[in-house]
């Protein structure tokens, strides 16, 4: 008999140290865990023993509570050695580990020299036989040795690395066509790529493969890369965990998480609602048409602002607001102050001025005037034609008179002052005036 021994491990795990996850896969181990030994690819469990003297132990049974080493000794055969419990959350298994007690073998009629491959048996699903050694083809791996010796190999697919079936390591200790004793590994001869010869085990390893053996007999491990693997999709050599990797598709909305912060919904919704800005909440108040969001000092709430200009004023203002001076009507600049018995007087097309209307009552022969030279007015008093008193006719005026279109000039033996006036009389009552030099009659059609 021999044993099988070892602790139980898993990689790829996660570590959880005061509460935390860590964030790297560690290598974790299961002190106390249940171990259980079946016969190679059966349900069946094997007959195992604590020591090498054949002493029983019970199966299923329970792997050290400290250190999680196990060990158990058996025949010679193969074994699927299974590991649950004890946090393991779901079972693994060490597949068609195979056990041999080479102090067993009796070689005593070979004394030297190497067994001629054609001595060498075929193996066959059962026993023991010489294997052809085998070539490393690009992306293909051993699928199985035909009963001639001869491996077989082809690219594995992904559901080849998930089962690593027990046809993936070949056991050769068994040299059943010696006719008397067991044939030592000694006396196997090399293997070469056209003729047997003895090949040692390989113990499995989580995510190796044989890819070749050598002429020494010896199989080469190594893991397999992602294009090694035939019927991969694109997604298993991108990180899809980074949303920016994902370019083709819309993620269904039940595969959204539930938001939260400004914006909030349920998981899988794909109408979230906003209900912060920048983390200050907004009021659930009912706005109304025009209505913003205005900050009350605790939330957002709908409402109309409220806010007086301010600033420098422009246009026709001058100033500042809320308080500014109508200095301009429609771009005219304007003048002066205004005040009781003042008028605003154009005195160009750009400019005015505030302008002070004089005292002129209906008494006494005083009249308004206004100079469009000084853009002035002034008061003043008429007189008749030679001072005479009363009211002229028109017929009473001189005589010699001279016709300017609409308006009749007449000379006057006195001498008439600036602003002096007349007023018509008879039928026809006429306004006179006097520009200081000709007497005028205005109102009369044809004077």
């Amino acid at each position: 008999m021999t044993s099988a021994q070892g602790y139980v491990q898993l990689g790829g795990q996660v570590v959880v140290t005061n509460g935390v996850s860590s964030t790297t896969k560690t290598l974790r181990s299961y002190p106390g865990c249940t171990v259980s030994v079946f016969n190679a690819g059966t349900a069946t469990l094997s007959t195992i023993y604590s020591d090498n003297i054949g002493t029983p132990l019970a199966n299923p049974f329970t792997a050290d509570a400290t250190t999680g080493k196990w060990q158990f000794w058996a025949q010679n055969s193969r074994y699927d050695i299974q590991f649950s419990g004890a946090g393991i959350t779901s079972p693994f298994t060490l597949f068609d580990v195979a056990l041999f007690d080479g102090t067993a073998l009796n070689a005593s009629n070979l004394t030297s020299g190497t067994v001629p491959a054609a001595r060498l048996p075929n193996p066959t699903a059962s026993t023991l036989g010489g294997v052809q050694s085998h070539a490393a083809v690009t992306h293909q791996f051993l699928t199985g040795v035909s009963t001639s010796g001869v491996p077989t190999a082809a690219q594995p697919t992904a559901s080849d690395v998930s089962g690593l079936a027990a046809s993936a390591t070949v056991d050769t200790t068994n040299a059943a066509n010696v006719t008397a004793g067991t044939l030592n590994a000694a006396r196997l001869p090399n293997p070469t790529t056209s003729t047997l010869g003895g090949v040692q085990a390989v113990n499995q390893i989580s995510g190796k493969w044989v890819d070749s053996i050598s002429t020494a007999g010896v199989p080469h491990l190594s893991s397999p890369s992602a294009s090694d693997i035939s019927g991969l999709a694109a997604s298993a050599t991108t990180n899809a965990l980074n949303a920016a990797n994902i370019n083709a598709g819309t993620l269904p909305a039940g595969r959204l998480p539930a938001f939260s912060g400004d914006l909030l919904s349920a998981a899988g919704s794909a109408a979230p609602s906003v209900v912060k800005i920048g983390g200050r909440t907004i009021s659930l108040n009912t706005p109304s048409t025009n209505d913003i969001l205005i900050w009350s000092g605790s939330a957002y709430v709908p409402g109309t602002p409220s806010v007086a200009p301010s600033g420098a004023a422009g246009g026709d203002l001058s100033g500042t607001f809320p308080n500014p001076t109508v200095n301009k009507l429609k771009g005219i600049s304007i003048s002066g102050t205004p005040a009781a018995d003042k008028c605003l007087i154009l005195t160009s097309p750009t400019t005015g001025v505030w302008t002070e209307l004089p005292d002129a009552p209906d008494a006494g022969g005083i009249h308004l005037n206004y100079d469009t030279t000084t853009h002035t007015f002034s008061a003043g008093t008429s007189g008749n034609p030679g001072n005479s008193p009363g009211a002229v006719a028109v017929a009473d005026l001189p005589s010699a008179s001279l016709f300017f279109g609409a308006t009749r000039v007449v000379n006057d033996a006195a001498t008439p002052v600036a602003q002096d006036i007349v007023v018509g009389g008879g039928g026809s009552p006429a306004l006179v005036w006097s520009d200081g030099t000709h007497w005028t009659v205005i109102g009369i059609t044809g004077t």
